[in-house]
């Protein structure tokens, strides 16, 4: 379910689809608050921490939307 759900936030942020291990912890961060911009550095745990809450909250709720 939560790969669904990465896949359809890829398309939202306009990033490939989660094919790779690379991609799918680019979206992770990104979801959590990583801007991924070319002076950034490498993402940190408190942007994944922030992503882990963000995504459980989101696929319980597409998991939810998919229900009805």
């Amino acid at each position: 379910m939560e790969l669904l759900f990465l896949s359809t936030h890829a398309c939202r942020v306009k990033l490939p689809a989660p094919r790779t291990l690379q991609v799918a912890t680019l979206l992770v961060t990104v979801l959590g608050g990583y801007q991924n911009l070319s002076r950034d550095g490498p993402a940190r745990f408190q942007i994944m921490w922030r992503d882990l809450e963000r995504r459980s909250i989101a696929a319980f709720t597409y998991e939810i939307m998919e229900e009805a």
